[in-house]
């Protein structure tokens, strides 16, 4: 990724944006390292390759992604001409475009990485140790460029082999720092931005200057447009997605404010009225051509304004995942394809798609249809949903340092078939029964009492609400075939 003194350039139409992100190839450090080009080149450490464990890597990228951060602070920075998930906005890195979505990506990082740090000091190459020390002192968007163009300068031909320690407290302090650094970015926002936070930012640049050498000569970058340095930026919002608003709600972000959201988002524009469904994004008219090729699709086709499936299940994950547990089983009955109307969706009911076209499609005879069959992706978000409502999501854990199974199914009286019972298949063949005696919603209402392990030649009793260690590691060796659950309210 170049320097951002070489891609802030004036085009064309004397409008500040940023071109020619990246060196393709690089070839002196093809060269120095003796790369291949169309293979694996892993980074060196001295003169081996450099292994590390999961909490180091993720740690580096959180430093990355928080040099990143905008002249705000507010999204990640698309510096290097790619948009992040929604490739089809592909004009906004030139708008000096961040994602929102990302950031709070960071943040899910950050608590995941805060419940294990550890008793002993983290060792870092001497290069991320220098990152690491730049960030952690610094305030605002100059600091942190000036961060990450060093850091990438000095790591462009690999690492010099030598460590650093940081102290797990120092670790813990920066992560805590970042953290409330990006809550109180996402609050902010979430206020400015009528409850919706936005996925979007891009920056115009409000002060300029020509770039010039000592001869005063004009220094020229991408396509030959004047290099310019920019002194100040004022952001603005695009039209809201659905892409960070499902993301925020996987976090721990206030659930009333969380709660709040999803009744702005079911009024707004992103909501189909019609159909009762989602889109990808609230109305695009508005904006030009230069954010991206999505300005050039039909509303309500592709990944302009449309039902796109992988989005709109993440969505409906995040509602689960944040417990709103109401708000998902109404959402879910128009949005999860098994309970669509075949004659409508227009392909089996069995089978996901891509995107379905919305009723802001001008075309009313593919309203609620779906286009171009898709495994991926929202597959694999049903998955997902359907392991949470039917153990809660995290069956094994451990209590006291010992291994336990515990069913939290989240589900609705109205998914128990008449004799009070639903089944699952659980660990590949293991037929799980919920019995619901009182016909309650056991996400709110009902606990679990008893719990019965059935196999050809036994039948043990539990007089709790979970599986303790000797019969859970059982269960989860297959010795037993069935278990029945038991809720009461």
């Amino acid at each position: 990724v170049k320097p951002k003194a070489e891609k802030m350039v004036l085009s064309g139409e004397d409008k500040v944006r940023q071109y020619g992100s990246l060196r393709h190839l690089d070839q002196d450090k093809i060269k120095e390292l003796d790369m291949d080009v169309e293979g694996s080149n892993f980074v060196k450490f001295g003169n081996r390759d450099y292994k590390t464990n999961l909490f180091t890597k993720l740690f580096i990228l959180v430093l990355t992604k928080h040099a990143g951060l905008d002249p705000d602070g507010i999204g990640v920075e698309m510096e290097s001409a790619k948009p992040g998930w929604n490739d089809a906005m592909n004009g906004l890195p030139g708008l000096f475009g961040s994602g929102v979505g990302e950031t709070i990506e960071v943040k899910r990082i950050i608590h995941f990485l805060n419940k294990y740090v550890g008793e002993e000091s983290l060792s870092l190459p001497e290069e991320v140790y220098a990152f690491y020390q730049a960030l952690a002192d610094s305030n605002t968007y100059q600091e942190r460029v000036e961060a990450r163009e060093h850091y990438r300068e000095t790591i462009r031909f690999g690492l010099s082999g030598d460590t650093k320690l940081v102290d797990n407290d120092d670790i813990s302090a920066y992560l805590e720092k970042l953290d409330a650094h990006i809550e109180s970015k996402l609050k902010e926002v979430y206020d400015e931005n009528d409850a919706i936070v936005p996925t979007f930012v891009v920056y115009d640049a409000v002060e300029h200057n020509t770039v010039t050498n000592d001869e005063n000569e004009t220094q020229t970058g991408y396509y030959g447009y004047p290099l310019v340095d920019v002194k100040s930026f004022k952001r603005q919002y695009l039209p809201n997605f659905l892409e960070a608003p499902a993301r925020l709600l996987k976090t721990d972000f206030d659930q009333e404010l969380l709660d709040k959201m999803v009744d702005q988002i079911k009024a707004s524009d992103i909501y189909d009225h019609q159909l009762h469904m989602y889109k990808t994004s609230e109305p695009l008219d508005e904006w030009d051509y230069e954010i991206g090729r999505i300005r050039a699709f039909t509303p309500g086709w592709l990944e302009r304004e449309s039902n796109f499936l992988h989005m709109t299940y993440k969505y409906l994950l995040g509602l689960l995942k944040a417990g709103l547990y109401d708000k998902y089983y109404e959402a879910i009955e128009d949005n999860l394809v098994c309970f669509m109307d075949p004659a409508v969706y227009k392909r089996s009911t069995l089978e996901n798609s891509s995107f379905l076209a919305p009723s802001n499609n001008p075309n009313p005879k593919i309203h609620g249809q779906g286009f171009f069959a898709r495994l991926s992706g929202s597959t694999v978000e049903v998955v997902n949903m359907w392991a949470t409502m039917m153990t809660g999501g995290h069956p094994f854990k451990l209590l006291d340092g010992e291994l336990i199974l515990q069913f939290e199914p989240k589900l609705p009286q109205s998914f128990f078939k008449k004799d009070k019972t639903v089944s699952f298949t659980f660990l590949k063949d293991i037929t799980v029964t919920i019995h619901n005696e009182d016909l309650v919603n056991t996400y709110n209402q009902g606990k679990v009492v008893h719990i019965e392990l059935i196999n050809e030649d036994e039948t043990v009793e539990i007089e709790s609400n979970y599986i303790h260690s000797k019969y859970a590691k059982r269960v989860r060796d297959g010795y037993y075939n069935k278990i029945n659950i038991y809720i009461k309210k």
